[in-house]
């Protein structure tokens, strides 16, 4: 009986000890990136450092950052109580590739010069449709293409290989943008 009368102050005594205990985890400080262009956007409005390939980058802790090299970029967030948190890698690629930003639209043609058969590189984040004119010297339009984006990269072929060698003048409208690029046909 001695036995039984242990067992059970042993048991009503961790009863006695035990308590519940609940972690709240603070999602405002779990930080997202998200890229706009070249421009990278922290979820969390305070608290930010940003890292490239795994080093802090000296005066970086704006909510904004414009990345300028290629590189992975992190976000590491503190909030005021010192618990820190860092979003995902972002992989932001720059390359030498002419580009040319307007709004939310990135535009890349390549190869250039070609034998008048290149690609055209676009990156936006909306959905849009995209006419494409290849213009000759005399104002003449000698190719037309069109094409609807979705969200992310997209790659499109473009152009014909029986154009005469020269300069042309591609014109892409993209929703409200309209930009325009030289091409060289050799």
């Amino acid at each position: 009986m001695k036995f039984q009368i242990l067992f059970l102050f042993s048991i009503v005594s961790f009863s006695i000890f035990a308590q519940e205990v609940t972690l709240d985890i603070n999602q405002d400080y779990i930080p997202i990136i998200m890229q706009k262009g070249d421009t990278l956007i922290s979820s969390v409005l305070t608290g930010n450092q940003w890292l490239m390939n795994g080093a802090p980058m000296d005066g970086k802790t704006n909510k904004e950052m414009i990345a300028t090299k290629s590189g992975e970029y992190i976000v590491a967030v503190t909030d005021s109580t010192g618990c820190a948190s860092s979003s995902e890698p972002v992989q932001v690629i720059i390359n030498d590739v002419a580009s040319v930003l307007a709004s939310d639209f990135v535009c890349a043609v390549y190869p250039n010069p070609s034998n008048g058969l290149f690609q055209v590189s676009i990156i936006s984040d909306q959905y849009s449709t995209i006419k494409m004119k290849l213009i000759a010297v005399d104002g003449k339009a000698v190719s037309r293409q069109k094409s609807i984006h979705s969200p992310g990269k997209q790659l499109i072929q473009f152009g014909k290989t029986s154009l005469p060698t020269g300069t042309y003048t591609l014109q892409m409208d993209f929703g409200t943008n309209t930009l325009t690029r030289k091409v060289i046909v050799e």
